[in-house]
Parts: C-alpha cells; structure tokens; sequence
C-alpha cells in the first residue's frame, strides 16, 4: 500500500509540484491541497499518512532580506 502523502499550498508557498514529484518517486500518492480546502472541510488531513509543509515567503521574495 502506498501512502498517501498531503502536499499543502497556499498564499506563499512555493515549490509545491517539486515537492509532490519527490514523494511520487519515492512511491508515494501524492495530492497538492489547498490550506482553505483543509479549512473549510473539503479535505481532511485525517485521509493522509503524511503531510508536506514545502517552503515559501512569508512578504516576498526580497534580495535584500537577510541584510
């Protein structure tokens, strides 16, 4: 049985396809979910055995960020 891994997007998060192809060769059945879809009960974590945060910005992606 393959698990079944949540990959979360949103406002922010990047990466996510990147994320989702990792797992899938590692042999997993990925999904790329929408935090509001959690939110509003349209998904619900409880169907996956793994749950993917990829990275992301919180205001951007600014050169100058970490000066």
């Amino acid at each position: 049985m393959k698990p079944r891994v949540l990959v979360m997007s949103g406002y922010g998060i990047n990466c996510e396809a990147e994320s989702a192809h990792a797992f899938e060769l590692a042999g997993a059945e990925c999904e790329i979910v929408h935090i509001n879809d959690l939110i509003s009960g349209k998904k619900r974590m409880s169907d996956f055995q793994i749950m993917m945060f990829p990275g992301g910005f919180a205001y951007g992606d600014d050169t100058g960020a970490g000066n």
